[in-house]
């Protein structure tokens, strides 16, 4: 069963309020919910439809919330998910994993994060997966 999210639609409310969280994640590396009214973007709401906002952006995963005190206060620290992670679930079989090609790499024993030969890098290892997927959608969902 594929979980591919596409596109996000945004509400021009929720919207307003991303982008603020958006910029405060890039400037300072996020953002106090209890803060957001100050901003001038979000002067027109009050801190319970922001709080509604807020929850939704985080449902459709592109805000995380953390809570934190701040001076005996809880509130959430917001950040925004800058690149949304998509997801595939693939059932796996036996022979999918003999074709994977780095268990026939003469590199193999050198690869490793950080070096010269990567999985992070790999042509080999990306085509693979680039035809893994393409095979699954073009399957509808099996392989």
């Amino acid at each position: 069963m594929s979980s591919v999210r596409g596109p996000v639609s945004l509400t021009a409310d929720e919207q307003a309020v991303y982008e603020v969280i958006k910029r405060e994640t890039i400037k300072n590396g996020g953002v106090l919910q209890s803060k957001l009214r100050e901003f001038e973007e979000l002067k027109n709401y009050d801190s319970r439809q922001i709080a509604r906002l807020v929850l939704r952006l985080v449902r459709k995963g592109l805000v995380r919330r953390q809570p934190v005190k701040q001076n005996s206060r809880s509130t959430y620290l917001l950040e925004a998910v800058l690149s949304p992670i998509q997801t595939i679930k693939i059932p796996l079989k036996l022979d999918m994993v003999l074709e994977i090609p780095c268990f026939t790499c003469k590199e193999l024993e050198r690869c490793n994060e950080g070096n010269y030969f990567s999985p992070s890098h790999c042509p080999y290892l990306t085509r693979y997966i680039q035809q893994l997927v393409e095979r699954f959608r073009r399957n509808g969902g099996t392989l």
